[in-house]
């Protein structure tokens, strides 16, 4: 009989050692609302904590929460014991893969991703931004996780993957925090910046630089597989998208200005967002705090009401330091502890500029020594810069409190009770004089006087009660004065359909913005459509696929689930893109060539290019292909799916316990409903879209309006982790208000926390 080697028996063992622990993740009971709270406490009697004065934690039926607390210190203790209690196994992911220790929970196939992140160091500037903090921002930002780890402290880890995960009670710092933040921060352009200097040096370099440079981005393509696993673990907090935009009082049926926006971000459950109410002497508002976070990104207090989309720019440079002396390099090891398995060591170097991203082998950056500079490496504070925003009373007090903001560099959107609409471009990010395909990647051997010049707020334009009422925020390439913020910005098509809904009418109410959240019209793919449709006929295509020209000469442009012209349209991309660029098929094909921006841009023009022949015979073969695919998924709904499903469900042999199935969408990349996707011709899953949605009209403290997709609990089996999918889907939104009695006839369970010495 052959022995199982060591090895392999201590893997077998662990692993099943693993199921047995995880059996709660995997089939939890159900827990109610009633459950839940009991589980946090508080609620039959008092719950003694180390607060200074009692504090009133009120909550409604989806687990929203709205803090009412005597001091600053117990309001932001409050809201880190709610983010415990609801997203507890959330938070531990987050660190540990902000910390490069997901090896610590998923074993030795995670330990170049490890490698990876440790290279990235999202946390790398985490203390020198706290201790520039002012004294009361650290102050809310170590209260905060107080809460967190008094929380777990003395409830446990119960949330049911802890045992499936193998985490133990470990005590978050305020540095933790810090660097989840900036994961959510990250450079919305690293995913170019890889496909870029894998060309640098060949012919197609150029090309491809020019391309993306002429069209823009839309800032979310189809990952390549080689990449996949580092860059959708980024992608589930990295905020990559999103509409924002305000209406004056002018256009606005209640009198007062109003604000609308969707974050466009993964959609795995749980998601980032955390709905809550507060009220301290220092914060009063209601809105969504990111995870991790300890203030509302996105909000309305009695002055303003403030919502961000990201600015697209490019906070980061590459340098070549293979040319520097090896003294300049330096080396530190460390150690990747690895579950079911043996540590590994493995080597961090950093040039003058940064980190050596070259040495990441899941970036598959081979050829050179590359060294990333990236602006999320500087201390800046956002936590000081949105509780400036949530205190703000005026467009001034506005853009003041957005000086220290940094990462994600965002186009802060704002309606203020006063009437004034507004945006604010705030970032710290390199005052460069442009972008060009000769300084992509630099000279690492020579100084760069662009890092000595830092763009920030009070450097950058204000666009101030814009003529005709309407502002909108679309990840489109903002008026910077010449600024050279960046280079793949998303297109105006965005931004025009937007505008296009609210100009429909003249005044304008909450619904009507509702209504523009769910729009799912291209006017660009459907001109794509007709050109295309075009081309077939003049080829003398029109009987290749008969059914395929029909819906595209029919097709005006709508993504909606029930179209038969979104499919065609698709499934024909699907097949004439690769071939098109001298790829063998969609997985071949250069990830640039398969950005919204650069079809839209080039294809007509790529396909003139053709000799009639070529032309024919590669559309001839799409339409084939294409007609055989539409029998199968006959509407967009059909082919275009969105997934519901928890983070756990992309773990091996199990995952299929987290997947609570699929439902028909509607939505596009560039449609104002996001719901990304890359190239597709049968079943696919968009898992990137609009993770919440909030409105707030500023003539009404009460009326403000949120939805999250999935829920505000991430607690396995809890009637509030998808209860608002279907509200989602249906357009639905939950009231956050903000006076005293609409509060309590909306938020009608209490618990309360109380000071240790007064129990």
């Amino acid at each position: 009989m052959t022995r199982c080697p060591a090895p392999l028996r201590a893997f077998i063992l662990a692993a099943l050692a693993l199921l047995a622990a995880g059996c709660q993740a995997l089939l939890p009971g159900e827990a109610g609302l009633e459950r839940r709270l009991a589980a946090f406490g508080g609620v039959a009697a008092p719950l003694a904590a180390p607060v200074e004065a009692p504090v009133e934690i009120l909550w409604d039926a989806h687990q929203i929460p709205y803090v009412i607390a005597a001091t600053d210190r117990d309001a932001a203790f409050a809201l880190g014991m709610i983010q415990a209690h609801l997203r507890g196994g959330e938070l531990a992911l987050a660190r540990h893969l902000v910390r490069g220790r997901l090896s610590e929970l998923g074993g030795p196939g995670l330990n170049d991703i490890d490698h990876a992140l440790r290279i990235l160091d999202f946390g790398r500037a985490a203390d020198a931004a706290i201790a520039r903090m002012p004294p009361e921002t650290r102050a809310w930002l170590e209260a905060f996780v107080d809460g967190v780890n008094w929380f777990e402290a003395t409830h446990g880890l119960a949330f049911p993957e802890a045992g499936l995960l193998g985490l133990e009670v470990e005590p978050y710092s305020a540095a933790d925090m810090i660097a989840i933040g900036r994961l959510g921060g990250q450079d919305v352009n690293w995913p170019l910046y890889r496909d870029l200097a894998a060309l640098w040096g060949t012919p197609a370099f150029e090309r491809a630089f020019a391309r993306i440079a002429e069209a823009g981005s839309d800032g979310m393509r189809e990952t390549a597989p080689a990449h996949a696993r580092l860059e959708a673990l980024a992608a589930l907090f990295g905020r990559t998208g999103s509409n924002a935009w305000a209406v004056a009082p002018s256009r606005s049926a209640s009198g007062g200005a109003m604000l609308a926006a969707d974050p466009h971000l993964s959609l795995s459950l749980p998601g980032v967002w955390i709905a809550a109410g507060v009220r301290a002497p220092g914060l009063t508002a209601v809105g969504l705090m990111p995870l991790g976070v300890p203030v509302l990104a996105i909000g309305r207090s009695a002055d303003m009401a403030w919502a961000g989309t990201n600015l697209h720019a490019a906070t980061s440079d590459l340098y070549d330091v293979s040319g520097l002396p090896a003294e300049a390099i330096t080396s530190t090891p460390t150690r990747i502890r690895t579950r079911f398995w043996f540590d590994t060591l493995r080597t961090i170097r950093m040039a003058p500029q940064g980190p050596v991203i070259s040495d990441a082998a899941e970036l598959e950056l081979p050829g050179r020594m590359l060294a990333l500079r990236w602006a999320g490496h500087l201390p800046t504070d956002e936590i000081s810069a949105l509780l400036g925003v949530a205190r703000a009373r005026t467009p001034e007090e506005f853009r003041a409190a957005l000086e220290s903001f940094g990462q994600p560099p965002q186009t802060m959107v704002f309606a203020a009770a006063d009437g004034h609409i507004g945006a604010v471009l705030a970032t710290t990010q390199p005052d460069r004089a442009g972008f060009t395909a000769a300084a992509f990647i630099k000279d690492g051997t020579q100084p760069d006087p662009d890092w000595d010049r830092l763009l920030t707020a009070s450097r950058l334009p204000v666009t101030l009660d814009p003529p005709g009422g309407v502002l909108v925020s679309a990840n489109q390439n903002p008026e910077a004065d010449g600024a050279a913020l960046g280079f793949t910005f998303a297109g105006t098509a965005r931004a025009r359909r937007i505008a296009e809904r609210l100009n429909h009418a003249q005044i304008l109410t909450l619904d009507d913005l509702a209504r523009a959240q769910r729009d799912t019209l291209s006017r660009e793919a459907a001109a794509l459509a007709r050109h295309l449709a075009r081309e077939i006929r003049s080829l003398g295509l029109a009987r290749t696929a008969p059914a395929v020209l029909a819906r595209l000469e029919a097709w005006n442009g709508d993504y909606a689930a029930g179209s038969t012209g979104a499919p065609a349209f698709e499934a024909l991309l699907y097949w004439l893109l690769p071939p098109l660029h001298g790829a063998a098929g969609a997985d071949d094909l250069d990830p640039i060539e398969a950005e919204w921006e650069v079809i839209v841009h080039f294809l007509p023009g790529d396909l003139a290019a053709l000799t009639p022949k070529a032309r024919k015979d590669l559309l001839r073969d799409a339409l084939r292909h294409a007609e055989r695919d539409i029998e199968r998924t006959p509407t967009w709904g059909d082919m275009h799916r969105m997934p519901v499903a928890h983070i756990l469900s992309a773990v091996p042999v199990i995952g299929g316990f987290f997947d609570y199935g699929s439902y028909p969408a509607g939505g596009s990349r560039q449609t104002a409903a996001k719901a990304a996707h890359g190239l597709l011709r049968r079943r696919t899953a968009a898992d990137f879209g609009a993770s919440a949605r909030f409105l707030a009209d500023l003539a009404d403290p009460d009326e403000n309006w949120v939805v999250l997709f999935g829920g505000q609990d991430g607690w396995l089996g809890s009637s509030t982790a998808r209860d608002q999918i279907a509200l989602w889907r249906a357009g639905a939104y939950i009231r956050l208000p903000m006076s005293d009695a609409a509060i309590r006839a909306a938020f009608r369970h209490r618990t309360m926390l109380v000071p240790e010495a007064v129990r």
